[in-house]
């Protein structure tokens, strides 16, 4: 074989392992365009992880940030990009330092309990709550290990005095704040206030403050 030939395919085969080896950092430039389009705003290094979503979700939140005049909803680019952030996010396992300890739920009374249900592609949860009274006559509410919910900002755990609470509106301004939610999957607490009625307060939300959103709902019951 000629040397110079020889020279020519040792070359060759240099470059194409280069190639190879620095695909990651050369490809996403060359579509840096149509990927930064996928949704708008989005960082460029977490565009891929976008589309890697399920097709239903990302169809759900592109059409809360365009919004849809036809089907009267309007556009929320903050609170879509925010919750495009939030997915793709790793799961917040709360843990039991987090909750001082406290590995099992009390073993007083069951007054009420409910699961908590899935409201749309965006609004995902899943999981029982239960509230106890102690031998004290306080009350706790517990939210069991099999809990699981879509990552959001802010989401603070709500009663609520509407039965069906899907927004705002539903949300009103009447409502009783047991504190920011611990953890989007695991077992947590949470104290509730001696003056609570839970025959006035009987619905639980999980909602996010800062952007008027439900995620999801449990009747206590």
């Amino acid at each position: 074989m000629d040397v110079r030939f020889r020279f020519f395919l040792i070359a060759l085969m240099g470059l194409l392992v280069a190639v190879v080896w620095t695909f990651p950092r050369w490809y996403p430039l060359l579509n840096e365009e149509t990927i930064a389009e996928s949704f708008p705003g989005l960082e460029i290094e977490a565009q891929a992880s976008f589309l890697a979503l399920p097709q239903a979700v990302q169809n759900a939140l592109l059409l809360m940030r365009n919004g849809d005049e036809d089907l009267e909803l309007e556009p929320r680019p903050e609170l879509a990009l925010a919750l495009v952030r939030a997915r793709l996010l790793q799961d917040d396992v709360v843990s039991e330092q987090s909750l001082n300890g406290a590995l099992e739920p009390p073993s007083e009374t069951a007054l009420r309990d409910g699961s908590f249900r899935t409201l749309d592609p965006l609004r995902q949860a899943e999981g029982e709550v239960t509230v106890y009274q102690r031998a004290d006559l306080s009350r706790v509410l517990v939210i069991g290990e099999d809990f699981r919910a879509m990552r959001a900002p802010d989401v603070h755990v709500i009663l609520t005095n509407n039965p069906d609470p899907l927004d705002a509106i539903g949300v009103g301004g009447d409502y009783i704040d047991l504190g920011e939610l611990k953890g989007n999957v695991g077992w947590q607490t949470y104290e509730i206030p001696e003056n609570v009625d839970f025959s006035v307060y009987p619905i639980l939300v999980l909602y996010s403050v800062e952007y008027d959103y439900v995620i999801s709902t449990a009747t206590l019951s």
